[in-house]
């Protein structure tokens, strides 16, 4: 299955807590990640895929969590949410979801805070970013 991408750039001048976009109860897969740090859509499927066949056999019991390193290409998870996550200097966020019910229950819960946006990155990764990009994930692929 390949996960469901939505970006939006947020409508405010004053960054929301992270907890704003964390919390409710989600039924699916649900990650939200700082558009500025994912380089294309490519990254993000490529490591939804490793997430969901890594997931049996690692400790680590989350897609959501493995996903994150993945992208981000950190072995631990707090450096991986620093990295890909959301902070204060996050202007648009891409959301990734297997449950349009989540993304739709997500966009309500925010109160007109974010505003879609069309492709906030290419669909392959770019050539000079590639060998970067995927020897990252093999690291972290390696530390599980």
């Amino acid at each position: 299955m390949q996960p469901e991408l939505k970006s939006f750039k947020l409508a405010g001048k004053q960054f929301p807590s992270p907890e704003t976009f964390v919390k409710g109860n989600h039924t699916g897969f649900f990650c939200v990640l700082d558009s500025k740090r994912v380089v294309s859509r490519e990254q993000i499927q490529i490591s939804f895929q490793r997430a969901e066949r890594l997931q049996a056999q690692s400790r680590i019991r989350l897609k959501e969590s493995l996903f994150m390193m993945l992208v981000a290409g950190e072995p631990q998870i707090s450096n991986a949410i620093v990295s890909a996550g959301i902070g204060p200097e996050t202007s648009r966020i891409t959301v990734v979801y297997d449950n349009e019910d989540d993304i739709m229950a997500f966009t309500q819960s925010t109160g007109g805070l974010l505003e879609p946006v069309k492709e906030p990155f290419p669909d392959e990764t770019p050539e000079n970013l590639v060998s970067v990009i995927f020897k990252k994930m093999i690291r972290v692929q390696l530390s599980l």
